[in-house]
């Protein structure tokens, strides 16, 4: 025989709730187990949101916190109001906290909601004159589908509605009246179903887009380091708007064709950007050399043996010029003449202040 005694069950869950006035977290749920001491005070199961000396049904001898979610065990139920609950008339529950000054967050009751209770004789009142002012009450929903016979009560309910209840003498109904009426029935039956559904479809969609943009951000991110990593992207670039440029065409999932015969290859847009850049001449220097003064064979390792000699002073004046325009969104120009006007000696080729490391 099914029974709720000595059974755990969801009574609360972490997250926004009251109307988005309280939020609650995993934590806050610990300390509301933390906080129970059924020795001083057992949390009573009531109907609903109960009034003054209204009947407890039942009574929670134990809390425990799984996941982000509050589970009860109760140790005593009213038959009556037990086989209520195992039917699926009770759904939903209710919670109220009381927020302790030093302890933080109290379980007072669990009320449950949904079906009306047949009266039960000789049940204990329990007083709840004594409330908190910053008690607070919350529903909380069981997140399971409509059974068989939750579907057969919704339907049974909107046909007394519309008809009112069964009568001796049977109405007549035309074949288009009982497929107007059977269509009618079954929308009102999975309306609860599709909204749920759609529900679910609104924050899958949510995820996916939240997905899609940290990926074409990460795209552009990688495509960028490689076309700076070849010598040829300029602060100025980012001025005119290029970097934004990378970024809408890292959003585009659709592939371009072309060549022909062997050479025919699939490319996504910022993929051919990207490779169009790479193929330019190099514009960023690594260094800036003197023009002019020829360097000794042999010079800078012999990698530019009888080239040019390197200026300490010029490496210097673009390497602060370039951090500058980075720092600043500017252009080469703009961040060179601020640099010199800062430090004149970095313009002075051959200075050994200006090479001194």
């Amino acid at each position: 025989m099914k029974t709720l005694v000595g059974q755990w069950m969801d009574i609360f869950r972490a997250g926004a709730h009251h109307g988005g006035d309280a939020t609650f977290s995993a934590a806050d749920i610990q300390q509301i187990v933390d906080n129970f001491d059924p020795s001083q005070f057992e949390v009573p199961a009531v109907l609903g949101h109960p009034k003054h000396d209204d009947p407890a049904f039942g009574w929670f001898s134990e809390l425990r916190r799984q996941g982000d979610k509050l589970q009860g065990k109760p140790r005593q139920m009213v038959p009556e109001f037990e086989n209520a609950v195992l039917d699926g008339r009770f759904p939903s529950r209710s919670v109220k906290l009381s927020k302790d000054a030093v302890r933080g967050w109290v379980l007072k009751h669990v009320g449950f909601l949904g079906a009306q209770l047949p009266e039960v004789k000789g049940l204990t009142p329990i007083s709840f004159a004594a409330e908190d002012k910053d008690a607070i009450e919350i529903e909380f929903s069981e997140e399971t589908g409509m059974t068989v016979e939750q579907i057969r009560e919704s339907m049974n309910q909107w046909w007394e509605e519309k008809f009112g209840k069964k009568t001796e003498t049977p109405k007549t109904f035309s074949e288009s009246d009982a497929q107007r009426i059977a269509t009618e029935a079954v929308t009102a039956a999975i309306a609860p179903l599709e909204a749920r559904l759609k529900a679910q479809e609104a924050s899958f969609s949510e995820r996916n887009v939240a997905l899609a943009t940290s990926e074409s951000a990460q795209r552009c991110e990688t495509a960028l380091a490689r076309v700076k990593a070849k010598g040829v992207w300029v602060p100025a670039f980012a001025v005119m708007g290029v970097d934004r440029l990378f970024a809408e065409l890292a959003k585009q999932t659709v592939t371009i064709e072309f060549g022909e015969g062997a050479a025919k290859a699939q490319k996504a847009p910022l993929d051919i950007m990207v490779e169009f850049m790479e193929s330019l001449k190099t514009i960023v220097p690594s260094a800036v050399v003197e023009i002019g003064k020829p360097a000794p064979r042999g010079a800078n390792g012999g990698a530019n043996a009888g080239i040019f000699a390197v200026d300490d002073s010029s490496v210097r004046l673009h390497e602060a010029t370039v951090q500058f325009a980075e720092e600043n969104r500017v252009d080469y120009i703009v961040a060179q003449a601020s640099v010199l006007k800062k430090d004149p000696a970095l313009g002075r080729l051959g200075s050994a202040t200006a090479g001194a490391v």
